[in-house]
């Protein structure tokens, strides 16, 4: 099947799970829904599930340059905040933590003290094409919107070490907004570009917080290029790459 068939068979998938579900008089559940489909066209269930399962996208955080986040156990609640940003879109980071400055074949994520371009500073920066993707300031700030972010506490991340899965954590304002910049600035890597309402998560330099649903489709398409949908295991752990590189 060419990769254009494989489209062409997905989105016939879709509208055929559309069209049931608007007829109320099918009664159809899901399941039965997936079960017609695997009766009558081969391979299209397994092309809806793939298009709503949670994509793992590697993301790797550097802290050599950073004078505030030194350590993983710094970042506890910011990467559980920008996990449920990410969430919207059913994108699951696996966070990497490198004592290097050395990019990646991932999201490389810079943690800086400052950053200044075109005369003025920043909270962070994204490079569609550059080795070094991201960088984000060390501390941020944001004007405070109806971000419409649900309230505290949160999850801490699946995949954290040494935690229980799903524990409650309590978040600073600070960490939010750390947490926003960089779930903004992955939003850039992953297609997304500026928009005007400041209640969105790619608005310049506030706390917006939600995405559309183009937003998560564009979202989506990019991530499934750049990772995986395998899930990660309860027990996957976070790596570190401790690798000596200066720029």
């Amino acid at each position: 099947m060419t990769r254009l068939t494989q489209k062409l068979t997905c989105l016939c998938a879709l509208f055929a799970i559309s069209t049931w579900t608007f007829s109320a008089s099918a009664g159809a559940t899901e399941s039965d829904l997936l079960e017609r489909l695997e009766c009558t066209q081969p391979g299209l269930a397994e092309c809806v599930a793939a298009s709503s399962a949670p994509i793992v996208l590697p993301v790797v955080f550097h802290l050599s340059g950073s004078q505030r986040w030194q350590s993983p156990h710094s970042l506890v609640e910011v990467i559980a905040e920008t996990q449920r940003i990410l969430d919207q879109a059913k994108i699951e980071i696996q966070p990497i933590f490198a004592q290097s400055e050395r990019e990646t074949e991932h999201i490389d994520v810079y943690l800086v003290p400052f950053i200044r371009r075109w005369g003025r500073s920043l909270n962070g920066v994204s490079f569609r094409r550059g080795a070094r993707e991201v960088f984000v300031r060390d501390d941020v700030a944001l004007h405070k919107v109806d971000d419409r972010r649900p309230p505290a506490p949160l999850s801490l991340p699946r995949y954290w070490p040494g935690e229980v899965s799903h524990d409650r954590i309590a978040i600073d304002r600070d960490r939010v907004e750390q947490a926003r910049t960089i779930a903004h600035e992955i939003g850039h890597q992953l297609g997304l570009v500026h928009v005007r309402d400041p209640n969105n998560l790619q608005a310049s330099g506030t706390t917006g917080w939600i995405l559309t649903d183009r937003q998560i489709q564009t979202m989506r398409q990019f991530a499934r290029q750049r990772g995986s949908t395998i899930a990660l295991s309860a027990s996957s752990s976070v790596r570190t790459d401790a690798s000596p590189h200066r720029f």
